[in-house]
């Protein structure tokens, strides 16, 4: 029921967004970095044109039940589909790579992304999307642990990001 709930809220934010301007916030020259709770916690974005920009990530994480650390890093698109003054919706493909406990693995998300402005410099952003996982396997185990996954994300407060612009 509350994904449900979730799910009919953002379509009314994004039917009610979509009406309200075809002009998003003009990205060219901006840049800077954000922080949030996702797989890459640690990012910065580039903008390359007024409704497009360019993401590159990285986090490091403890690995569980083992001496090992995860390295992440990952890299994206962004473009603005509308917006304003205050607000764009994105839409941001990317593709992330993991390593550690023997093995790698790859994501590539496909999300919409809702930036809004705080002020001229302070954005806050939410994404919601689908993923596509392949899992490599473990040379240490015998059994073949790798295939590909298909799963969403972003439903709860872990998929927002703050983020603090330079220019």
């Amino acid at each position: 029921m509350r994904k449900l709930l979730m799910t009919v809220a953002t379509v009314a934010a994004v039917v009610t967004l979509a009406a309200s301007s075809a002009e998003a916030t003009n990205m060219k020259g901006k840049w800077g970095p954000g922080i949030s709770f996702e797989e890459t916690p640690l990012d910065v974005k580039f903008g390359l044109s007024p409704k497009s920009a360019v993401f590159f990530g990285l986090g490091f994480r403890d690995a569980e039940n083992d001496e090992d650390t995860d390295f992440n890093l990952g890299a994206g698109f962004e473009y603005a589909l509308f917006g304003n003054d205050d607000f764009n919706l994105n839409f941001q493909p990317s593709i992330q790579m993991f390593t550690g406990n023997g093995g790698t693995d790859i994501r590539v998300p496909l999300a919409l992304a809702a930036e809004v402005w705080m002020n001229d410099r302070i954005s806050v952003s939410m994404s919601h999307g689908i993923a596509f996982y392949s899992q490599g396997d473990d040379e240490d185990t015998e059994a073949d642990e790798g295939g590909s996954t298909t799963g969403t994300f972003g439903s709860s407060v872990t998929a927002f990001r703050f983020r603090f612009y330079v220019k």
